[in-house]
């Protein structure tokens, strides 16, 4: 428990900071944007412009965050699935910081951007409202949840990938030869965790992948909904 909120904590921030810089870059270029815009230029190809380009500067900074945030956390799962964890909740975090730019008037976009990434992984994402249970017992609410919290699926992939590393003696993983283990009994099944990987009890220290394409359809979504 005391894991997952310090994985919310960290997420949170990661998410507010990337956003809020995102979202400063299109709110400083907006009267730009719209000169574009009545010169009769592509406004589509300015705004992959800004995409392109936030991606890449939060992108940069989130890697050399995530490699401090490494060693700081103590994780023992492999650095690659730590530091692609960041990317992508950079990634879905940039992508709603971008849309709230484009439909919140200026004066406030700051504080719409900060408002929705708190209220949203506060109430969206578990353990504070609801639950990983509660999730993966209600399909509908499993999309929402992993579509509006940028926090769902990273909190999920750090701790899963972790966990995934311990040795059979916590219950998390299970050896092949443990043919007598009760089904369901396993920690991840009780936690609630990893509930539509069936090899989630295998045990290995190379992270755990499996939200990796949720991820990255929530943030190409968002981006082109912003169109």
């Amino acid at each position: 428990y005391n894991y997952i909120l310090y994985g919310l904590a960290v997420g949170i921030l990661t998410s507010i900071v990337v956003s809020i810089s995102a979202a400063k870059t299109l709110t400083e270029k907006r009267l730009e944007f719209y000169r574009e815009a009545g010169s009769g230029y592509d406004i589509n190809a300015y705004f992959w412009a800004i995409n392109i380009y936030t991606t890449i500067e939060q992108g940069l900074q989130v890697i050399f965050a995530s490699i401090l945030a490494y060693y700081i956390w103590g994780a023992i799962s492999a650095e690659g699935i730590f530091i692609f964890n960041f990317l992508l909740i950079m990634w879905i975090s940039v992508s709603w910081s971008l849309f709230i730019a484009l439909v919140a008037p200026p004066s406030v976009t700051m504080l719409s951007v900060v408002f929705f990434v708190i209220f949203t992984c506060f109430v969206l994402t578990p353990p504070n409202v609801i639950t990983f249970d509660d999730i993966y017992d209600n399909n509908f609410l499993s999309v929402i949840c992993a579509f509006f919290s940028p926090t769902r699926l990273f909190i999920e992939t750090m701790v899963v990938s972790d966990f995934k590393c311990l040795r059979s003696q916590t219950g998390y993983t299970v050896d092949d030869d443990a043919v007598n283990f009760p089904e369901g009994k396993d920690s991840f099944t009780l936690a609630g965790l990893g509930m539509n990987d069936l090899s989630v009890t295998k045990m290995s220290c190379s992270g755990w992948y499996w939200n990796i394409l949720p991820a990255l359809m929530v943030g190409l979504t968002v981006r082109f909904a912003a169109f």
